[in-house]
């Protein structure tokens, strides 16, 4: 999901919209994420850092005409081609890469699009859901055992006041307190790309568009119940060395830019919620077709939205081609572990 700033508005453009989230309360990230069931195997967060170096040289997507993280979109008598690149939505300094080439393709278009449109209404949403309803507590939701497990962890492993847990955390969403972890396991060796983008539509003067308002997406996260986000708060504290290790395998296939393993990463705690996966995935996808016509249709576009939306029967570079669109994957050549661009 990438954070995008409304002319007009006092929006910090250092900020993306998880890390706004994450402003709101004492954490520093919000990612959004895939549903473990009761039977939890694998970490929540794999599944929405879809939402998805080492300092060697590296060549991404150069094999597999259908893997890779950029794509050129053209035919359809567009007189220009527009991009489509899959994000993650964040990774540590050592892994992030932006190549002179990724610069130079964002600044041939003239829109920057991206899932959602941050604006005064979204931030206000985006509070608002990251709460317990009617000022609820993590205490009303699981056993004392396991609320002092919880808490215990947030404090001794990820260094979390005792205070600050009680006045803040506790008040939010497991689904909140699951996906915090790992970034707070980071501390601040991060980037994010949505943010990194968001700063280059500005220097560019590129329109930035969203795809959906951010009640579609909420939409999509209440098929995520509530029981079960305890579930996975749970497992995720009970076993935080496969939590941390599902995110690093995600970010390896991240890196290669292997579309196919990013996917299947990300669904395989969702077996048994099918219903989540079509909601967050496969519709939202389906939804944005239309309104990525009539987008590449105004001007030149680079879509930015998470890698696993990309790959897939349902995935978007499979529903374009069905459109008539030509989609090739444009090689990304990184020799250097920094390489600065224009």
């Amino acid at each position: 999901m990438i954070i995008l700033q409304k002319v007009g508005r006092k929006i910090d453009p250092k900020l993306d919209l998880t890390a706004y989230i994450c402003q709101l309360q004492p954490v520093k990230l919000i990612t959004l994420n895939y549903p473990l069931m009761k039977k939890v195997r694998h970490s929540v967060l794999q599944l929405f850092l879809i939402l998805a170096i080492s300092s060697s040289p590296l060549n991404i997507q150069a094999q597999d005409p259908d893997q890779g993280l950029l794509w050129e979109i053209s035919g359809n008598s567009m007189p220009q081609s527009s991009y489509l690149f899959g994000t993650i939505h964040f990774i540590s300094n050592k892994d992030f890469f932006m190549t002179k080439q990724i610069k130079e393709t964002m600044k041939a278009c003239k829109i920057l699009s991206t899932e959602t449109l941050m604006n005064h209404h979204t931030r206000n949403v985006l509070n608002r859901n990251a709460h317990l309803p009617d000022g609820g507590s993590l205490e009303d939701l699981m056993s004392p055992e396991d609320y002092e497990k919880v808490k215990s962890f947030f404090v001794s492993q990820l260094r979390v006041k005792r205070l600050r847990f009680d006045l803040h955390y506790k008040h939010l969403k497991p689904l909140v307190l699951s996906t915090t972890m790992t970034m707070l396991h980071l501390g601040n060796s991060v980037k994010f790309y949505e943010t990194e983008f968001l700063k280059l539509a500005r220097k560019y003067d590129m329109e930035t568009l969203g795809l959906e308002t951010i009640e579609v997406e909420i939409e999509a996260m209440n098929h995520f119940p509530l029981e079960d986000q305890v579930a996975a708060l749970l497992h995720s504290v009970e076993n935080f060395d496969q939590h941390f290790g599902d995110f690093e395998e995600l970010v390896d296939a991240y890196k290669a830019g292997d579309l196919e393993s990013i996917l299947q990463i990300t669904l395989r705690p969702s077996e048994d919620n099918y219903e989540f996966h079509r909601h967050f995935i496969d519709y939202r996808n389906i939804d944005w077709l239309t309104k990525m016509d009539k987008k590449m249709d105004l001007a030149p576009t680079f879509f930015a939205v998470g890698a696993a939306h990309l790959g897939g029967d349902n995935g978007l570079i499979k529903l374009l081609r069905q459109k008539g669109y030509t989609l090739n994957a444009v090689e990304i050549k990184r020799l250097n572990k920094f390489e600065e661009g224009p």
